[in-house]
Order: structure tokens, then C-alpha cells, then sequence
């Protein structure tokens, strides 16, 4: 998605957020006002804003700059070491994932 397109969505996203703000309680407000800042945070180092996880709650998913770099272990990377491919992870993941750890050994876990 092109930059400028990002920051009409956002844009439209403080419109939302403004007119839904007067329906809020001030715990809710600053709420809101925390999440609209993580999301400005998250595209403006390149990450993709979406919807995730179980709870289907938005969050960012980072572009780590090391994804599809080859790996022995976790620590060769920002994200996971997948053990499938022995690849960087190119941004955070939902579901059963084998990767390998800091000692190089192969784990499976699941994430909601």
C-alpha cells in the first residue's frame, strides 16, 4: 500500500476516532488516544496495522529488516528463526510455528 494511501486511512481513522470520542468516558478517551498513537507508531516505522490473534484486536505487524536472511538460531534474528527454512521471520505470526531457539534446537509453538 502506497504511503499516501496509508495516511488517508489514518486520517480517517482520527476523523472516526474524534467523532466516537464524545460517546467515551475519559478512560476510554485516552484509551482510544493510546491506540491511534501506536498506530501512527507502527506505519511510520514501516509496519502493517491489522487485525490478529484469537481476539481479533488490532496491533502491529513489524517489517523486521532481517526477514528471509538465513538463521541457525533465534537470536540471529529481530523475530523468529522459522526452522522450516531456516529463514528470518519477515514480520510477527499467528499459529503453530517450528522454529529454532537460542541453542539452535527446533521448538513448535502456538500463538493466539
Amino acid at each position: 500500500m502506497k504511503l499516501q494511501s496509508k495516511f488517508l486511512m489514518l486520517g480517517a481513522g482520527l476523523l472516526l476516532t474524534g467523532l466516537l470520542a464524545s460517546c467515551m468516558t475519559k478512560e476510554e478517551k485516552e484509551g482510544a488516544d493510546e491506540l491511534v498513537k501506536q498506530e501512527t507508531a507502527c506505519l511510520e516505522a514501516g509496519g502493517r496495522w491489522a487485525r490478529g490473534g484469537i481476539l481479533g484486536l488490532q496491533q502491529c505487524f513489524p517489517n523486521y529488516s532481517d526477514g528471509g536472511k538465513s538463521c541457525n538460531r533465534e537470536s540471529d534474528c529481530q523475530g523468529m528463526c522459522l526452522a522450516e527454512t531456516r529463514t528470518c521471520a519477515k514480520t510477527f505470526r499467528f499459529g503453530c510455528i517450528s522454529y529454532l531457539n537460542d541453542n539452535g534446537t527446533r521448538e513448535d509453538i502456538c500463538i493466539d
